[in-house]
């Protein structure tokens, strides 16, 4: 049994079907210069992804440690007559719903950048196959000839199609 790609990441269904034909392997070997070729743009949009989410998370945080700090100042203020010891507050704090509204938003937006880290690196690591899978193939075709002309074809084929 496959799983979809698209089930680790439920960003955006056209985000995940994106993401798995980025990550998607390449069988033909003489498409593996186009799937090379493809990949600086899949790095560079997935770790603009990243940079994306990552800043939010940094921004989610600082909204938690507001949230905390002004929860902190009214139960404070709220307490003043009553002599609530500081565990009292801390307490108070914690449970705070503006407070645990802001660390939810905290654990959603790192787990957004985790997911967009992870498509990253996918993409890396599969320029790194690519590159692998590139050595062979220029070492089978330097060996047989109907593979070396297989590739010919298509390049010739490729610069037909430009305009």
């Amino acid at each position: 049994m496959t799983s979809d790609i698209r089930t680790f990441y439920p960003l955006d269904e056209d985000l995940g079907k994106y993401l798995a034909d980025s990550l998607r392997l390449v069988a033909d070997p003489t498409t593996v210069n186009a799937e090379l070729e493809r990949v600086p743009g899949d790095l560079a949009y997935w770790g603009h992804l990243h940079a994306s989410a990552a800043a939010q998370a940094q921004r989610a945080k600082l909204m938690c440690d507001q949230a905390r700090a002004a929860s902190w100042d009214r139960v404070r203020r709220e307490s003043a007559a009553t002599k609530k010891t500081v565990d009292d507050v801390k307490a108070a704090v914690e449970t705070d719903a503006s407070v645990i509204a802001a660390e939810n938003a905290v654990v959603d937006a790192d787990e957004k950048a985790a997911k967009l880290r992870a498509a990253y690196e996918g993409v890396r690591a599969k320029k790194e196959a690519l590159l692998t899978s590139a050595t062979l193939i220029r070492a089978e075709m330097g060996a047989d000839p109907s593979v070396r002309e297989a590739a010919r074809d298509a390049r010739r084929m490729k610069s037909a199609d430009l305009p």
